[in-house]
């Protein structure tokens, strides 16, 4: 059984797809719902200290997989270096996915 612990690292990409989704939701449905939204996110990548390997790898790069995040509809893609999960991108699930790929697919 692996009780290794890793750590989630974010790519200040991520970190300002944070802070986006944040203000959105603020002025979407006020600061209570970006809060829990924000939290709702992290919590579900704050998972991935204890099953990185849990969520599938991508169709475009082995090294890279995706956690779907349903509330609210996110997809993360992250790789796992060691002890370290590092979050390469955060997007909206409606968004178009080609980009990922096009960016990653030489990782």
């Amino acid at each position: 059984m692996n009780n290794i612990t890793y750590t989630v690292v974010y790519e200040p990409r991520v970190l300002d797809a944070l802070t986006e989704i944040s203000f959105y939701y603020a002025e979407k449905g006020g600061q209570e719902l970006a809060d829990k939204m924000f939290d709702n996110i992290v919590m579900q990548l704050d998972k991935l200290e204890f099953m990185p390997f849990g969520c599938q790898k991508t169709d475009f790069c082995e090294d890279i997989r995706r956690m779907v995040i349903k509330t609210p509809p996110y997809l993360a893609y992250y790789t796992v270096v060691e002890t370290q999960v590092r979050i390469l991108e955060l997007i909206h699930a409606s968004k178009d996915q080609d980009l990922i790929r096009q960016k990653y697919e030489n990782f």
